[in-house]
C-alpha cells in the first residue's frame, strides 16, 4: 500500500509519466510512465535498460513529478543524467521539482508487452 501523502500526485487509476532518478551502476534519469491501480503504484521498466540494471542493484529511487517537456525529451536524450545528486539517505534525485523518495522491487522475470 502506498502512502495517502504520495498518492495526492496521481489522484486516480491510470497512467502518470514521471522521471525516474536511479544508481546502482550509474546515475540515471528516464522517463517512466507509473500505473495507480487502487492504492498501489508500478512501472513497467525493461530488463535491457540502465533503469532496470540500477533497480537490480539498488532499489532506491527518486520519482520526479513534473509538467515540463524539456525535461522529458532531454532525459530521453541522456542529457539529466548529471544532474543527478543523491540525498543523505541514499536516494538518487533530479532537484528542482516535486520528489518521492521510494524503494522499487522487481516483481516477475520477463519485460512488459
Amino acid at each position: 500500500m502506498t502512502s495517502n501523502s504520495v498518492l495526492r500526485f496521481f489522484p486516480e487509476d491510470g497512467v502518470y509519466e514521471v522521471l525516474l532518478s536511479t544508481k546502482g551502476e550509474s546515475l540515471n534519469v528516464s522517463p517512466v510512465g507509473i500505473r495507480r491501480k487502487r492504492d498501489e503504484l508500478h512501472a513497467l521498466i525493461y530488463r535491457s535498460t540502465t533503469t532496470f540494471s540500477n533497480l537490480a542493484k539498488d532499489e532506491k529511487c527518486g520519482i520526479t513529478v513534473t509538467h515540463n517537456p524539456v525535461k522529458f525529451y532531454r532525459a530521453l536524450k541522456g542529457e539529466l543524467n548529471h544532474l543527478v545528486e543523491v540525498s543523505p539517505d541514499g536516494y538518487p534525485y533530479l532537484p528542482g521539482d516535486v520528489v518521492i523518495f521510494a524503494r522499487c522491487h522487481i516483481e516477475g522475470g520477463h519485460d512488459p508487452v
